[in-house]
């Protein structure tokens, strides 16, 4: 499981959505996990050196220069999942989730609240909701162990929120805004393949991970 830099993440973002219009990013849990181990071996790699920009190094200072350039939200429901690993440790005083995350955390769940309202005023979500209940079960086909598990309600609501995002912003002849999914689990991108499969092709994954290292 090979990590890469916040620096690197930044780029690939940057490569991903360039010439595209006003990106909409939805985090996970695994991102925001693996943002913050990202951040820790910065911070040990850099220590003692100068002039490194903070935003390469501390994961609170990445979040915000991301959210400053790509529209960034946080689900509900990955919002409670986040919320239960604030006190996980990973070995003596090291948390899982950096408390200085917490309050961008909060934030992008409140944006993903007003946008999404404003959404569903334009749009009904149920036949978004209905394909995701087949995308999420046909994903978990190739996996014999996640398919006894199901596809987590957390995972089911960010490609739900994806897609209804997805239908708004390509309402009524508009140029669809690239909707992409921070992740580092596989079947989240198997789900967003297959959404890509019936169509909805403005629909992307951004991973924390080195392919082939996920």
């Amino acid at each position: 499981m090979t990590i890469k830099t916040l620096r690197d993440m930044m780029r690939d973002a940057e490569k991903a959505f360039v010439g595209k219009t006003l990106p909409i990013v939805f985090l996970d849990t695994s991102a925001i996990i693996d943002i913050c181990k990202s951040s820790k071996e910065e911070e040990i790699r850099q220590r003692g050196k100068k002039e490194i920009p903070l935003q390469e190094i501390y994961a609170d200072h990445f979040l915000m220069n991301f959210a400053g350039k790509y529209q960034t939200l946080v689900s509900p429901s990955t919002h409670s999942e986040i919320t239960k690993h604030y006190c996980v440790k990973l070995n003596g005083n090291n948390k899982e989730i950096k408390e200085t995350v917490c309050p961008l955390i909060d934030k992008f769940l409140g944006d993903y609240e007003r946008l999404k309202e404003f959404a569903l005023s334009n749009v009904s979500d149920d036949s978004e909701r209905y394909k995701v209940y087949w995308v999420t079960k046909l994903s978990c086909a190739e996996n014999c162990k996640k398919d006894l598990e199901g596809f987590s309600d957390v995972d089911r609501e960010i490609l739900d929120s994806a897609l209804l995002f997805s239908e708004y912003f390509s309402k009524e002849g508009r140029k669809a805004n690239p909707v992409a999914i921070f992740s580092s689990d596989e079947h989240i991108f198997k789900g967003v393949e297959m959404l890509n499969d019936l169509g909805y092709k403005n629909i992307t994954t951004l991973s924390p991970r080195i392919k082939n290292a996920r």
